[in-house]
C-alpha cells in the first residue's frame, strides 16, 4: 500500500482500531493493536492522508462501535483522504448502521459529477395493494373520459391511449410523493438515532439502559423501511435482467429445432 502512488486517495471502512485513544475510545484498554496502528499511521504519513471526521470534529466524542459488558465505546470506522482532497470535503458524519453493530460513516464533497438522468419508469406492482393509489386511479379514468367527451377528433382508440397516459402520470406522481415521504421518515429516524447515540456517550449509567432500548426500537424501524426498499430493488433488477439479460440467439433456437426434428424421427421409426 505504501508503494501505491496516486494523486488523490480515499481510504475508508472498518479498520478495527482507534487512531486516537484519548478521543476515539472510552473504556477498555488504552493500548490495543499497536502493530496494526503503526501500519495505518505509516500509510497515513507516507501517502499524506488525513482523518476527515476528526478534522471537522476536533473535539467530537462520537463512536462507531459499542459494547455493553464491559462498557467500551470506540470509533473504529473512518475515512482517510488525501490532504489535497480534504479542502473539498463538506461533511463527515456518523450515521446509524443497518443490520450491523457498527455505525455508518459517510463523507460529502463538492466535486462536480455528471447528474444522473431519469431511468425507465416501471409500475411498482405493490402499489396495487394500496387503497389511496387505487382510488386515485379510479378517479383518473372518468376524469380523462369527461375531458375528451366532447372532442370529436378523439376516437375510442385515441381515448384509450390518453387514459393510459393519464394513469401513468398519476402513478409517477404518487410514486414520487411516496418516495419523498419515505426519505423524510428515514432522515427523521436517523436524526433521532444520532441524537440517542450522542446521549449514550455522555449520560450516566442509570439512563443508558432506557436510551439503549429507544435506540433498538428506532433501529428496527429503520431496518423495516430499508428491507421494503431492498425488495423493490430486487424486483427492479429482475425486471432489468428479463429485458436486457441473456436471450436465446439463432444458434440455440436452431439447436432446439434440430432436437425436436430428431425426436419426431425416432417416434416415426418406432411406429414403423
Amino acid at each position: 500500500m505504501i508503494m501505491f502512488r496516486c494523486e488523490e486517495i480515499i481510504l475508508g471502512g472498518n479498520l478495527n482500531l482507534v487512531m486516537d485513544f484519548t478521543k476515539g475510545k472510552k473504556g477498555g484498554k488504552s493500548t490495543t493493536l499497536r502493530n496494526c496502528l503503526k501500519v495505518i499511521q505509516n500509510i497515513r504519513d507516507n501517502l499524506d492522508l488525513t482523518d476527515t471526521w476528526r478534522d471537522l470534529n476536533p473535539e467530537g466524542g462520537r463512536y462507531t462501535w459499542r459494547q455493553n459488558k464491559p462498557e467500551i465505546d470506540c470509533r473504529l470506522d473512518f475515512f482517510l483522504v488525501s490532504v489535497s482532497l480534504a479542502g473539498g470535503i463538506l461533511k463527515a458524519d456518523i450515521l446509524p448502521g443497518y443490520k450491523t453493530d457498527h455505525s455508518l460513516c459517510n463523507i460529502a464533497s463538492n466535486y462536480q459529477t455528471h447528474p444522473r438522468e431519469p431511468g425507465l419508469w416501471k409500475l411498482n406492482s405493490s402499489l396495487l395493494g394500496e387503497m389511496d393509489y387505487v382510488n386515485s386511479i379510479k378517479s383518473t379514468i372518468p376524469e380523462t373520459v369527461n375531458q375528451y367527451e366532447s372532442d370529436e377528433t378523439v376516437d375510442e382508440v385515441l381515448l384509450w391511449e390518453m387514459i393510459k397516459l393519464q394513469i401513468r402520470d398519476t402513478s409517477v406522481k404518487y410514486s414520487k410523493a411516496k418516495i419523498k415521504k419515505m426519505k423524510t421518515k428515514i432522515a427523521d429516524i436517523e436524526n433521532d438515532m444520532a441524537a440517542l447515540e450522542r446521549q449514550l456517550g455522555s449520560c450516566v449509567n442509570n439512563d443508558k439502559e432506557a436510551l439503549a432500548v429507544q435506540l433498538r426500537v428506532k433501529k428496527r424501524e429503520l431496518e423495516n423501511i430499508i428491507e421494503y426498499r431492498t425488495k423493490g430493488a430486487i424486483i427492479r433488477s429482475k425486471a432489468r435482467w428479463f429485458n436486457e439479460g441473456e436471450k436465446n440467439n439463432k444458434y440455440f433456437l436452431n439447436l432446439e429445432n434440430r432436437r425436436c426434428k430428431k425426436r419426431d424421427n425416432h417416434a416415426n421409426q418406432g411406429k414403423g
